[in-house]
């Protein structure tokens, strides 16, 4: 087994991925994504928030609707895709769509 797995001893775990993670450098794309996630999750809250206090008990409003309405419209939309959307996966963007820049073959120029 390699060395990287975890073993059991006297009832703990473990694991020498902590130590392999501690060394990986820590970059300014780590605090971009650390820092949308925070604000993120602070706006998801007073979103939760507004909403709470926007509803009366069971009453149905107009927000109500919108984000059911935004769900469906979500939903027919991923539906759409799966049917007929084109399989992009692990495919270079050349071979998906020809490039702007490619020489049409009728007239010799530039499309």
């Amino acid at each position: 087994m390699g060395e990287a797995v975890a073993q059991r001893t006297d009832g703990a775990i473990r694991s020498l991925v902590p130590a392999r993670m501690d060394r990986l450098p820590w970059t300014k794309f780590h605090w971009a994504v650390v820092l949308g996630l925070g604000v993120s999750w602070i706006l998801d809250g007073l979103e939760i928030q507004i909403v709470s206090e926007s509803g009366e008990g069971t009453d149905r409003g107009p927000l109500t609707w919108g984000y059911v309405a935004g769900a469906v419209i979500m939903i027919i939309g991923g539906a759409v895709a799966l049917a007929i959307g084109i399989d992009a996966e692990q495919k270079s963007l050349e071979d998906i769509a020809d490039p702007l820049s490619k020489v049409s073959e009728r007239s010799g120029a530039t499309a």
